[in-house]
């Protein structure tokens, strides 16, 4: 199924990639994993702060496709964080992308987050867990 992978699924496989056996379940919904360009730059912006090199980045990403920005997303957006700011629930504007995307695209978003993404009316949502 093609789905986004929010950050959460990217760190999460990055941290565990040793321990495949934990990640069963959120593997079994990678079959057309993409990530919006926010997922991609938040993930890199904190692989290159712990000294991960650019080879090893694109290895693993290499997997994932990317969403690029449309016009209609960032309309989508705008209204998605003003409309939260109004009600007094912000998530943060990574999360508001990754919604637009998710929205505009009508793909289910992947993620550990769940919390923020109910927020926003019409995300359909996967969650998953990681083994013990």
């Amino acid at each position: 199924m093609r789905l986004i992978a929010d950050s959460t699924v990217l760190i999460d496989m990055w941290r565990l990639r040793r321990e495949p056996h934990r990640l069963l379940q959120l593997r079994s919904h990678l079959t057309e994993p993409v990530m919006p360009w926010q997922v991609l730059f938040e993930f890199a912006r904190g692989a290159y702060r712990k000294g991960v090199t650019d080879a090893a980045l694109r290895r693993f990403l290499a997997p994932f496709g990317t969403l690029h920005i449309t016009e209609a997303q960032v309309w989508r957006a705008a209204r998605i964080e003003a409309d939260l700011a109004l009600a007094g629930e912000t998530i943060g504007s990574a999360d508001t992308w990754i919604a637009a995307a998710a929205l505009e695209t009508g793909l289910p978003v992947l993620t550990q987050n769940t919390r923020h993404f109910t927020r926003i009316q019409g995300v359909q949502l996967i969650g998953y867990s990681i083994l013990p």
